[in-house]
């Protein structure tokens, strides 16, 4: 089985990358109530992709706004692409099972 990338190659690695997970991350948290990264690794994923933002090309850019990356929160999400869906429910489900392991 593949490995998952951890979290901190994630922060320091391609910004579109930090797209993906914070919008995974956040649809794992304020939709499924089930995080899987503590808050101070979310907050440093918004402001990672804050800070970097006018440089980002990812597909989904258009469903994150910095006001909310500033607040630290992807709570303003009303939508997800089904492909973040996807993502999120096989994380959690790999998270779940234990194959999962960021530390």
């Amino acid at each position: 089985m593949q490995e998952l990338p951890s979290f901190r190659m994630v922060l320091v690695g391609n910004i579109n990358r930090c797209v993906s997970w914070y919008l995974v991350h956040s649809y794992l948290y304020y939709i499924l109530d089930s995080p899987i990264i503590d808050d101070n690794e979310y907050d440093a994923l918004c402001k990672r992709i804050y800070c970097d933002f006018d440089t980002i090309t990812h597909p989904h850019k258009s469903f994150i706004d910095k006001d909310s990356l500033a607040a630290g929160s992807g709570f303003s999400i009303r939508q997800y692409p089904n492909i973040v869906i996807n993502c999120a429910l096989l994380l959690q489900r790999r998270y779940l099972d234990g194959y999962y392991c960021d530390r």
